[in-house]
C-alpha cells in the first residue's frame, strides 16, 4: 500500500490525457505510471504554461507567470494529478512558507493505492474507490 498522486482510474481527466496514457502503457510493457512521472509532468507542464502565459523566456516574466498563475484541475499539467489546481502562494503562510501550491484539494492531491490481486487498487478517497481497503 502507498501514497500516490495519480490512479488511472481517478486521474485521466480527458481523450488526451487517456490516448497519451495508453501510449505511455505501450510504451512502458504496461507497467503503471509512477509517482515521480506523473509529478514531472505536472511539473514540467506547470513551467511550459508559464512560459506560454510570459509570452518570452525571460526569466522575469516566468518569474511574473507562475507568480500569477492560477490553473484549473481539467488544465494540461494536471492531466495526471489530484491536485485541484496550481496557484502558489505568494504572501506566505502561517509557517512563513513562500510558493507553495494552495490548491492541493480535500486529498493535499494524493491517493491511497493498494497492491490486490496482482493489481493497483485505489481505496482512498473512498467516493472514487476501486476497491475496498484490505487490512491483515
Amino acid at each position: 500500500m502507498g501514497l500516490s498522486d495519480f490512479n488511472p482510474s481517478f486521474g485521466v481527466k480527458n481523450a488526451d490525457a487517456a490516448a497519451l496514457y495508453t501510449d505511455y502503457l505501450a510504451q512502458y510493457d504496461n507497467v503503471p505510471m509512477p509517482l515521480e512521472t506523473s509529478n514531472g509532468w505536472c511539473g514540467m507542464g506547470t513551467l511550459i504554461e508559464a512560459i506560454k502565459a510570459a509570452g518570452s523566456s525571460d526569466r522575469g516574466k516566468i518569474a511574473d507567470a507562475l507568480h500569477n498563475m492560477d490553473l484549473g484541475s481539467d488544465s494540461f499539467p494536471l492531466w495526471y494529478s489530484m491536485f485541484e489546481g496550481i496557484k502558489f502562494n505568494t504572501t506566505g503562510d502561517a509557517l512563513g512558507r513562500f510558493n507553495q501550491n494552495e490548491k492541493l484539494g480535500a486529498t493535499a492531491g494524493q491517493i491511497l493505492k493498494q497492491f490486490q490481486n496482482g493489481k493497483w487498487e485505489l481505496v482512498y478517497p473512498v467516493e472514487n474507490k476501486t476497491a475496498d481497503i484490505i487490512f491483515g
